[in-house]
């Protein structure tokens, strides 16, 4: 027996690339016009799900709504099946729920962005020691200095629309006026 042949017999126990996950979906809904179909769509809207897709097919039309906390990890989707012959809509939806378990957080509040706005001459480091004596939540450095680079950016372009850019003509080595400007 051939090293090759041992080997095609042998099962991988991990593979390299996680398999697809499949989702189960269940039927909510028919809609019989359009009306009712335009309204529906419009009540999506407020149920905090938006148009990822919509596929003009041969027989149906397609149209795929999602979760806008799909990034924290909400999995539901909405899907709108309508036929190109009788406008019946069938409205299906994924069985795996749409309770967000990860509800937003930020930790910037008013308090923390008033005293790293005053503070945006100074370091990361320097501005988590001033949020310690503060009595306020220690943030990541990073985030600090996200915040402050967001801060004087804003900064910037208001003193840009302030002050208009400043040319200047100075004298070239060879007489030719060379122009500069100040920003």
């Amino acid at each position: 027996m051939s090293v090759r042949n041992s080997v095609k017999n042998v099962k991988p126990e991990c593979f390299a690339k996680s398999q697809r996950k499949s989702f189960e979906y269940e039927e909510i809904k028919t809609l019989n016009t359009e009306d009712e179909l335009t309204e529906f769509q419009q009540s999506l809207k407020s149920q905090g799900l938006h148009k990822k897709s919509e596929i003009n097919g041969k027989w149906e039309r397609i149209i795929t709504y999602e979760c806008e906390e799909t990034k924290r990890g909400c999995k539901y989707v909405l899907i709108i099946r309508t036929s190109h012959d009788d406008l019946k809509s069938l409205i299906t939806h994924r069985t795996c729920g749409h309770q967000h378990l990860n509800p937003k957080n930020s930790n910037l509040t008013k308090e923390i962005k008033a005293l790293m706005s005053m503070y945006t001459h100074l370091p990361a480091s320097r501005i988590q020691r001033k949020l310690k004596e503060a009595g306020l939540p220690i943030l990541p450095k990073l985030q600090i200095t996200n915040f402050l680079n967001r801060e004087r950016k804003k900064k910037r372009e208001s003193d840009a629309a302030e002050n208009p850019v400043a040319d200047v003509e100075i004298e070239h080595k060879r007489g030719r006026p060379k122009k500069i400007s100040y920003k």
